[in-house]
């Protein structure tokens, strides 16, 4: 796995330093058959919007697609906030002060060069998404799948307008929960801002989650579960691992004798047991 550093990913760019590992392989005589994104941490610094300004630890001033909500301190101040827990995670923190707090200063130097103050407050809003909710994404009009770096070079846009207009979205006043309209509450001006990004001018900035449907039954697992069952109640009908080879015998019995016993004295309920799982495989097509 190739990790590309946060200095890295802002100068010379993730996409440039792709492009010199790529060229490092291919001088080396090395072909990539194939490459994946395992994760994707997106990230916007608003310069001179400081985090305490807005009210981000008010947690009824969030809507967002995810439950987990929490918020983090420097001291007694609050410094960060986070919604989400897993595959998609959104951070807004004062950079400013995380940078000041880890005392890295190389790192401090570095963002002031590309921020181009030295003492403005920094906001950062940042999401994290890792492959399983990569997978779910569709970008462009084709609903192109994100797989590649080159993906993501052109869905950057669309990610972007995905997680802040419709996973997460804060708000310039207190929901009302009650209300049937409550997705209608108008975002804050911050948000305003957050929204109105473009990473590069042309890309498509539609995009489409869709949800892979899992089979209902996964036939395989119900499979072995019930074959280790089986086979742990057979045992019980054996004195010592020499009868192992009987078990196959002991095992068919009972399957047969269960089975039949249920098409002849509880047959209705097995039929409707049946049909939910011929209904529910079908959905899942």
């Amino acid at each position: 796995m190739i990790e590309i550093g946060s200095q890295s990913s802002w100068n010379p760019g993730v996409f440039e330093i792709f492009k010199n590992i790529e060229s490092y392989f291919q001088f080396a005589g090395i072909e990539i058959l194939k490459h994946t994104i395992s994760r994707v941490d997106l990230c916007t610094d608003f310069i001179d919007q400081p985090f305490k300004k807005f009210d981000f630890g008010n947690v009824e001033k969030w809507i967002c697609r995810a439950n987990h909500f929490g918020v983090f301190y420097s001291g007694r101040i609050a410094s960060g906030i986070s919604y989400g827990k897993g595959n998609l995670i959104l951070r807004v923190y004062d950079k400013r002060k995380e940078l000041s707090d880890k005392k890295a200063t190389a790192k401090q130097e570095f963002f002031n060069h590309i921020w181009q103050e030295t003492s403005s407050p920094v906001t950062r809003v940042e999401f994290q998404l890792r492959r399983e909710a990569i997978n779910e994404l569709r970008y462009g009009a084709g609903k192109q799948k994100i797989e590649t770096i080159y993906d993501l070079l052109y869905a950057q846009n669309a990610i972007w307008s995905y997680c802040v207009k419709h996973w997460a979205r804060h708000t310039a006043i207190a929901v009302d929960w009650e209300n049937k309209n409550h997705q209608r509450t108008p975002v804050s001006d911050f948000w305003k801002m957050v929204q109105d990004v473009k990473f590069l001018k042309n890309n498509p900035s539609d995009i489409a989650r869709i949800k892979t449907k899992k089979d209902y039954v996964d036939a395989e697992a119900l499979v072995n579960q019930g074959v280790g069952c089986l086979l742990a109640a057979s045992a019980c009908s054996i004195e010592s691992t020499d009868q192992i080879e009987e078990l196959l015998d002991i095992a068919s019995e009972h399957l047969s004798i269960r089975v039949k016993n249920q098409m002849k004295c509880r047959y209705q309920e097995l039929e409707q047991k049946i049909q939910t799982v011929i209904n529910s495989n079908r959905l899942s097509i």
